[in-house]
């Protein structure tokens, strides 16, 4: 590896740690080109090895592929809604023509959920949240 190639992948580590800290990955720098080539990675969470071009790296930390499920199945957990607020929220958008009593909202996971709505008119049907 040149010395300016070094230099560039040290500058490039120095401005993640900045970024992200210590505790999140190290780059090889063996492996580092430049911002566009992918390169290896090392998560210190889970101690796996990923590749990633830096680029990425620096505009979102995605981390590992055990990383990047955990980070999706939180961003789904504060996304879930409650049996309550679900209830306003569709009192509220329908106007509290609806009824949703007959749903066991314990098996609801996301918004492919499937709850039964009572109409005034039509009775009950099923419908996607």
């Amino acid at each position: 590896m040149a010395s300016t190639q070094l230099e560039k992948a040290l500058l490039f580590q120095q401005k993640a740690i900045e970024r992200f800290g210590k505790d999140k990955a190290i780059i090889h720098l063996d492996t580092y080109v430049d911002r566009n080539v992918l390169c290896s990675f090392t998560c210190l969470v889970h101690n796996e090895k990923y590749e990633q071009r830096p680029n990425n790296f620096m505009s979102s930390y995605n981390g590992c592929k055990t990383c990047k499920k955990e980070k999706k199945e939180q961003l789904a957990n504060t996304l879930r809604h409650t049996k309550e607020s679900l209830l306003v929220a569709y009192n509220k958008k329908h106007n509290g023509y609806y009824s949703y009593e007959n749903n066991d909202f314990s098996k609801y996971k996301d918004w492919k959920s499937i709850i039964t709505i009572t109409c005034p008119v039509h009775r009950r049907f099923l419908s996607r949240i």
